[in-house]
């Protein structure tokens, strides 16, 4: 049970001690490709950690035309928003990629997040930076051609899997899947990969991205 928590980063400032109180209040649990892990109308009660594996967050109209909001890769964290509310949660997650999660009851993080001040200020950043990946997101589908789109969602989610600058990181998407995560055709997206491809920046092929977050940085530096 201890893997579950062990190593992530908004549990890193705590002490082994407490991680493992944590860990004996958590619960692992596989779910396998083509299950939907909660819909729309279910009430948030627990957080999920994204172990191993993809899953899809979408909402869907009233015609049953589906809205891809975000591809979920191993690292992000699921429910921590809404850690201080009880409200639906509006949204379908679908695991694409048989996944691996870590469970915690909602409850508890509350009860933890007052008898440890600095996991509290580290959950407030987590929210944080995910309203600012959200004003980002916004912003980009507003004002930035699909390149300077793709260069700064791939960087987002570098982020998420807390990767050092230099160090490669290879995100399991394919190209509809980043086509949908930043609003654009696959063709487009497809032609846009090629391209960074050709000039060195990334590396493609087999349904995965390869990359150095430093070297998408230079060139997100001098983007829209």
């Amino acid at each position: 049970m201890l893997d579950c928590v062990q190593g992530l980063n908004i549990f890193e400032v705590l002490s082994q001690e407490q991680i493992d109180e944590i860990a004996s209040n958590a619960q692992v649990i596989n779910v396998e490709a083509g299950n939907i892990l909660f819909t729309p109308d279910d009430l948030v009660e627990v957080i999920y950690i994204l172990h191993q594996g993809r899953i899809k967050i979408y909402k869907l109209n009233e015609a049953g035309r589906q809205l891809t909001l975000s591809y979920l890769v191993p690292g992000n964290i699921i429910g921590e928003v809404d850690i201080f509310s009880m409200r639906p949660r509006g949204v379908f997650a679908e695991v694409i990629e048989d996944a691996l999660l870590c469970v915690i009851d909602k409850t508890y993080i509350r009860e933890i997040m007052l008898k440890y001040p600095d996991l509290t200020e580290r959950i407030l950043q987590l929210i944080c930076t995910k309203v600012k990946d959200l004003e980002d997101d916004i912003y980009s589908q507003a004002l930035c051609n699909t390149r300077d789109k793709l260069i700064k969602k791939l960087i987002q989610l570098a982020n998420i899997m807390d990767k050092h600058e230099k160090e490669e990181i290879t995100l399991k998407l394919t190209h509809q899947e980043l086509a949908e995560m930043i609003g654009s055709t696959r063709e487009t997206v497809s032609l846009t990969l090629k391209a960074l491809d050709n000039s060195g920046h990334i590396s493609t092929g087999h349904g995965e991205v390869k990359f150095k977050k430093e070297n998408l940085i230079k060139i997100r530096d001098s983007s829209c």
